[in-house]
């Protein structure tokens, strides 16, 4: 089977350091007193500078399941997943993962999710950010469809993503 592997997208993350660039600058030549602006546009052009540059693979969808760097989960074989759905909340794409015995997940997971799902026991899934992606996210939503059908996870699991047909 093919694979779908998403890595940051140069271009996106490219233009948001060059943002945080420009901002900094433009408090250097400017000559205003403000430390904490510049500090913080700063870290912004950093951070976007770096993953711009980082070519790693963040996600990648193949015969092994659904493998997510980003959160630390590892890869989440096809057999332990009952559910996909690729959603937007606000403006950021997520692939949304359904496990099937979430408490043998918990300890693989970042404080942050474990914290989460403790607080709200009926919405334990594991959240793949899709955003400043070098993929599109219909692209990926076709993937996970059809690899959803190959690897036999449930019909009522196709991705709730705008312009993509259940068929």
């Amino acid at each position: 089977m093919e694979q779908c592997v998403l890595q940051n997208s140069f271009w996106k993350n490219g233009v948001l350091g060059l943002i945080g660039t420009s901002f900094v600058l433009a408090g250097l030549v400017s000559g205003a007193d403000m430390p904490w602006g510049i500090a913080f546009f700063g870290l912004i052009a950093i951070l976007f500078g770096y993953r711009a540059l980082d070519r790693r693979p963040r996600v990648t969808i193949d015969d092994n399941g659904i493998t997510d760097l980003r959160n630390s989960a590892g890869t989440i074989p096809w057999h332990d997943i009952s559910d996909v759905k690729v959603a937007s909340a606000g403006r950021v794409d997520l692939i949304y993962v359904t496990v099937k015995d979430p408490d043998q997940w918990r300890p693989k997971l970042s404080m942050m999710y474990r914290i989460a799902w403790k607080l709200f026991p009926k919405r334990r899934v594991i959240s793949i950010p899709l955003q400043n992606m070098s993929v599109p996210t219909s692209i990926v939503s076709d993937f996970l469809v059809k690899s959803m059908k190959l690897h036999g996870v449930s019909s009522n699991a196709v991705p709730a993503y705008s312009g993509i047909s259940n068929a």
